[in-house]
């Protein structure tokens, strides 16, 4: 029967009647009272993952004592460290009478900073730092290190231009918040010196060696490598070294200095020429005294010691053969015939071939004693 008041009629075997009424009562109903607060409006958690939320309830009516059984284990009227979840509560009192109800704790949004990566700026003192964008709450940069003359662009931006960097390690730091949560993250950006690479000048020579001479950098340190041939660079981390086996024609080499991160290069270009081009050119004198008297007594030809497999032809003005050799040395020819015999003076013709060389020489001698 629900509650309500009864009326009951009985009669005997007398007819006699009696009526009596009876009431029948229930329990108040139940009445919840919650306080679920808001630890971060309109967020139960503090900060994401905090596990500090909270369920607190008041109970009335029914018949107590009640017995209180929460969906995490919990038989308490309150509960709390609590994470972000679904928590059902079952209630029952003295009558095993129960009630049911349940309670959405929900967290804040995670906040996450990142600066980025370290980097180097080599030779300025401006840069661009740059952060991940925030998905939720507000985010600024500050400088961590101490030294408050370096100027931000805009301090709350993701990316900024910070300016009036001083050399060294400059250290910022991103923060994102909320209002009462926050994330950090930093990033060091090194401004250091300028590093120029001057690894000397381009230039041609004859024979397979030759020295190498860059300038030392002011910082760091440098390094030479060969970006084509068979050269032998004797001390590559040496601006001044010698260099070995250059092939003929083009040698090109790179001087790189390096200061940390910072590096430059510079390259120069060594030709090596031709061994017939290194040879000093031929050039024939056009008189020669051949009187004993120690000056100008032989016949001399300028260049011809370099080109030992020649052969030397004297004609007279009739054409006429009037000395040969092979392999001509300077001052052999003293303006005798082949037999030996005194030339008479006068102009003589000289034709000389060298080999490997196609072209033949030809010129004239005053021969005057």
């Amino acid at each position: 029967l629900n509650a309500n008041t009864y009326t009951v009629t009985v009669r005997d075997s007398a007819n006699c009647l009696t009526v009596r009424s009876i009431i029948l009562n229930e329990p108040s109903p139940f009445i919840l009272i919650s306080d679920v607060p808001l630890l971060n409006p309109p967020f139960n958690l503090t900060c994401f993952q905090t596990g500090d939320g909270m369920i607190n309830l008041s109970l009335n009516g029914g018949t107590p004592p009640y017995n209180y059984l929460w969906s995490n284990g919990a038989i308490n009227d309150s509960i709390k460290n609590l994470s972000a979840n679904s928590y059902t509560v079952v209630i029952t009192d003295a009558n095993q009478c129960t009630f049911t109800d349940t309670f959405n704790l929900i967290e804040p949004p995670k906040l996450v900073a990142f600066a980025g990566t370290n980097f180097t700026i080599c030779g300025e003192d401006q840069t661009i730092i740059t952060a991940t964008p925030i998905s939720s709450g507000l985010g600024y940069w500050q400088v961590i290190n101490g030294d408050f003359s370096i100027v931000f662009d805009d301090s709350t931006a993701a990316t900024t231009g910070v300016s009036n960097l001083p050399i060294g390690n400059n250290i910022f730091q991103w923060t994102v918040v909320d209002g009462i949560c926050s994330d950090s993250s930093t990033i060091i950006v090194t401004a250091a010196s300028s590093i120029t690479s001057i690894p000397g000048t381009n230039r041609t020579i004859c024979g397979s060696t030759t020295v190498l001479d860059a300038t030392r950098p002011q910082f760091g340190f440098g390094y030479w490598i060969q970006t084509n041939g068979t050269a032998i660079i004797l001390d590559s981390t040496n601006a001044l070294t010698g260099v070995q086996n250059l092939n003929i024609g083009s040698n090109n080499f790179s001087w790189i200095v390096s200061n940390g991160s910072c590096r430059d290069t510079g390259s120069i270009t060594i030709r090596r020429r031709d061994s017939l081009d290194c040879l000093t050119p031929i050039e024939f004198f056009t008189g020669f005294t051949p009187n004993n008297d120690g000056v100008n007594d032989g016949y001399y030809i300028k260049g011809i010691d370099e080109y030992p497999n020649n052969e030397l032809i004297i004609y007279n003005r009739w054409g006429q053969i009037v000395y040969q050799v092979t392999g001509y040395n300077n001052e052999e020819w003293k303006g005798e015939d082949k037999s030996g015999n005194k030339l008479p003076d006068g102009t003589y013709f000289v034709i000389l071939s060298i080999q490997g060389i196609p072209d033949v020489f030809k010129n004239y001698v005053d021969l005057r004693r």
